[in-house]
């Protein structure tokens, strides 16, 4: 594959040019061992296998899969999706269940004589959705056949009708479900229908679900609507765009450009070539001088041509970096250093995950005194996730972020303010350098160390800075049932303000069981499947607010009274 250096604009690639991967994982489960048996999903699922190969996609096919081989059916793709990125799909027919608005798969084996086992037993959602997130996959598409009525014995209070509206929906993706949300699915209908049409050339993924919804509700006498919840970025075409091309040229940070296109094709840059594209490939081009620039794609039949403008505070990343940091949200004035020290944690009279007591050591390290607020977030993100239901502004603690949302935003503004970002690494090979200067999320020692005032409160309050919360905690019943802004309570003995209540915080920890051994400067378990929030919200009771009530939450989890702060080293 030929490329050219375009001396005249300073234009080069920085990888090879490829063909965008088509990754699926297909799971198909109908002979349930303590469930209703299903004759179609298996069948379904090898339809759908053989569909896809044919028009490019590599696929993982599971029938009657346990739950350990979902799980290890997950992890493959997961490593697949980081191996390749491109374009992943993820599809499951079987029997699924909601309970308190989440959104679980049945294995074959799966044994659940009532709601309270789901959670153990059964696969959440928001593990594969998040799996996907976090892989490099740049777009998802998620199909839930799964909208049968609730399946467990009995009566239930919590469990549902149908599945639940996932809440962390990742960018660029579509959620799919063979029946709305909250209502329920017959067996045989759905998968069938979207199989008549998922191998036609031309026709964009979201035109395909028209066709689906429409056959689906005639064809159930109106009782079955399907349903979907869509934020692609762009178009989908799963067979090619069969005699359409289609060319995307995206303005990236640093002067850079990615240049995307359906067809196989010829590119040019102000009339000069700057080399081939395979048909559903991209490529970047970096340092991109300033002033309008034609891009154009010379296909076998016809030409496209776009114009992009290069701005000048996009083509020097040195300089983009110098004027971001000028930018940086965080005020020195709120953050506090925290003198380190050894602290007993736990509760003896606590709840079962808080025992037992033990002792903790953690060095010197700096927190900020507020929760992180939404005008923070955004001026970093550039966006506002945070529920307009509740209370909406810039000095309230943002909210509906999840922990990936977390990671990421202390990642830029460590390099807003060139520091060194501790994370690095995607999925379940993210990690964290302790040692870096940049911003992170607190260990949950780190946490309780800072909430129980450090040495200074030597964890003896109950609440962060007094023995009952309404001094300092808004939570259910003093809350009005709204969000409030950042440090209207009173302070704990370090200064910090609302690490009871207003907004639950995420810590870097997995979830996990204590010890009894003393820790120096713990970070959790190595391995575990939610991680750790603390410190209770608006809407949670009072006790929520302890300083040794311990919650956990899946890493993609999003809630309008989840929030976080941030610290660092020295």
């Amino acid at each position: 594959m030929r490329k050219f250096l375009l001396l005249s604009i300073v234009l080069f690639f920085t990888y090879p040019l490829f063909s965008q991967a088509k990754t699926a994982l297909i799971i198909g489960n109908g002979d349930y061992k303590h469930f209703s048996t299903l004759s179609n999903p298996v069948d379904e699922a090898r339809d759908m296998r053989n569909a896809l190969q044919r028009i490019g996609f590599e696929v993982i096919l599971l029938t009657d899969g346990t739950e350990d081989e979902i799980y290890d059916a997950i992890t493959l793709f997961e490593d697949k999706l980081k191996a390749k990125g491109g374009l992943a799909l993820f599809h499951y027919g079987g029997h699924g269940v909601q309970v308190n608005g989440s959104n679980y798969l049945i294995p074959v084996n799966a044994d659940i004589p009532d709601e309270r086992r789901v959670k153990s037993r059964a696969v959440d959602v928001e593990e594969i959705v998040s799996a996907m997130a976090s892989s490099g996959s740049r777009t998802n598409i998620i199909i839930l056949d799964a909208c049968r009525d609730n399946p467990l014995p009995g009566e239930s209070r919590s469990a549902s009708r149908g599945l639940a509206v996932i809440g962390n929906q990742p960018p660029d993706s579509i959620i799919v479900y063979s029946a709305d949300a909250g209502t329920t699915a017959q067996d045989g209908l759905f998968t069938p229908t979207l199989l008549k049409y998922i191998e036609t050339p031309g026709l964009e993924f979201y035109d395909i679900l028209k066709k689906v919804r429409t056959e689906v509700r005639e064809a159930s006498g109106g009782m079955q609507r399907t349903g979907d919840y869509n934020q692609l970025e762009s178009d989908i075409y799963l067979a090619g765009r069969g005699s359409g091309s289609g060319l995307i040229v995206e303005r990236e940070e640093f002067g850079s450009l990615r240049i995307s296109v359906f067809e196989p094709c010829e590119v040019f840059i102000d009339g000069r070539p700057a080399g081939s594209l395979e048909a559903n490939s991209s490529a970047v081009l970096n340092d991109v001088k300033t002033g309008s620039r034609t891009v154009e794609a010379v296909y076998r039949e016809g030409r496209e041509t776009l114009e992009v403008r290069i701005y000048k505070n996009e083509t020097s990343e040195a300089a983009f970096k110098q004027r971001i940091k000028k930018e940086s949200p965080v005020d020195e004035n709120n953050l506090v250093r925290v003198s380190g020290g050894t602290v007993e944690m736990g509760a003896l009279l606590g709840d079962s995950d808080e025992k037992p007591t033990h002792f903790i050591t953690v060095s010197d390290f700096i927190i900020s005194r507020y929760e992180v607020t939404q005008k923070e977030y955004e001026a970093v993100m550039g966006r506002n996730p945070s529920d307009r239901n509740y209370s909406y502004g810039d000095d309230y603690p943002v909210n509906k972020v999840s922990w990936l949302d977390a990671i990421e935003f202390c990642n830029k503004l460590s390099l807003l303010e060139g520091l060194e970002p501790c994370y690095s690494g995607r999925g379940r090979s993210l990690a964290c350098d302790f040692d870096a200067n940049g911003y992170r999320l607190p260990t949950e020692a780190e946490w309780f160390f800072a909430a129980g005032g450090g040495t200074v409160g030597q964890a003896k309050s109950i609440y962060a800075g007094a023995n009952l919360p309404g001094p300092v905690s808004w939570y259910d019943n003093n809350s009005s049932n709204t969000v409030h802004p950042v440090g209207l309570k009173n302070p704990n003995e370090l200064g910090l303000y609302d690490m009871s209540g207003n907004v639950a915080e995420w810590c870097w920890d997995y979830y996990g069981e204590y010890t009894s051994s003393l820790k120096v400067d713990p970070t959790g378990p190595e391995e575990g499947r939610q991680r750790v929030v603390r410190g209770g919200g608006w809407n949670n009771l009072s006790t929520d607010g302890r300083i040794n009530k311990r919650k956990s939450e899946s890493i993609a989890g999003k809630s309008f009274n989840l929030g976080f702060r941030i610290v660092r080293r020295e």
